[in-house]
């Protein structure tokens, strides 16, 4: 029995492989897209060390009742290797919880990763636009762009702090890795964004080899489809409308005063948006020198990790 566990990254496509490839392909069992296995991995993410030791066996036990033999079971949540989400948590650790769950299933041979990557200052700007209403809400201070990278250069902000450490790939990487520890034939396959979008066939290809899966059938799933998003990118820039996530995230104290349920309405209301028709697009770019900041961050960190792994991301433009 195989599992593939696809932990992210966010904002590289992971909706578009859930939706046209994992969720289609006929060699692939794809587990996640069960809300209760959603709900179990909740568990997982926030339950404290006494809480996830008294629920592993049940955890394990339930998990075990949803894999198949004769196909790849697919686990994906991009949740995993994104900073900040609704609830803050130790992503390392849940990673690490999530693998000894299935460790404990016997009938387990193989436990894979895929790591899928983007360049580092594509990624920090599609992801600080797509979670603009969430970031505002743990801090003010990161409404604006230049603010937000400021406070991840000066490394003081715990929010901040949290993306840095995260999107650090080598890091979170070698963490992986020292997983195979537990399970030796365990493998990691590291792809790259800019490869899907620059040659569909030889990426399908060689994810295909990776998977185990028919390429022929992976090819056809992804060569028509396009993803959606929630930001759009302009040729200098990213932007996004603003809504009513926008709206309540900056003014919070609504959520003393009106019901989640009502705002929950409110948010996912198309008729209520049009009320934002006319205000003004959140537009995030990057100054000359901002680059730097991004780029002494992370190119250090990048070189080390094209040289452990064999990847092309000089030529791909990550440092």
């Amino acid at each position: 029995m195989r599992v593939l566990i696809h932990p992210g990254y966010p904002k590289t496509a992971s909706t578009f492989f859930k939706d046209n490839l994992f969720s289609n392909h006929s060699e692939i069992n794809f587990i996640t897209k069960n809300k209760i296995i959603l709900d179990k991995l909740n568990l997982i993410k926030f339950l404290d060390k006494n809480e996830f030791d008294n629920e592993k066996r049940n955890i394990s036990n339930f998990f075990k009742n949803y894999l198949l033999k004769n196909r790849l079971n697919i686990l994906s949540d991009e949740m995993l290797l994104i900073p900040l989400g609704y609830k803050l948590y130790d992503n390392i650790e849940a990673i690490k919880r999530l693998h000894s769950i299935f460790i404990d299933i016997e009938e387990i041979e193989k436990i894979n990763y895929l790591i899928m990557l983007r360049k580092p200052h594509d990624l920090i700007l599609s992801y600080y636009t797509d979670e603009y209403h969430r970031l505002v809400s743990y801090d003010k201070k990161l409404e604006k762009f230049q603010n937000f990278l400021k406070q991840i250069e000066l490394n003081e902000n715990i929010y901040t702090k949290k993306i840095l450490q995260i999107f650090d790939y080598y890091k979170i990487i070698k963490h992986i890795d020292s997983l195979k520890l537990e399970n030796p034939k365990s493998e990691i396959g590291i792809f790259l964004l800019e490869n899907l979008k620059n040659n569909n066939k030889d990426f399908s290809k060689k994810l295909s080899d990776f998977l185990g899966i028919s390429y022929e059938e992976t090819y056809q799933l992804l060569k028509k489809a396009s993803p959606s998003n929630t930001t759009t990118k302009s040729e200098k820039y990213y932007y996004r409308k603003y809504d009513w996530n926008i709206f309540f995230s900056k003014f919070n104290f609504f959520y003393k005063i009106i019901p989640n349920k009502i705002i929950r309405i409110i948010k996912s209301s198309k008729f209520f948006n049009l009320i934002w028709f006319f205000k003004k697009s959140i537009i995030v770019k990057y100054e000359e020198e901002d680059l730097f900041i991004v780029n002494n961050l992370y190119s250090e960190k990048l070189k080390n990790l094209e040289k452990s792994y064999d990847l092309e991301l000089k030529k791909n433009n990550y440092y």
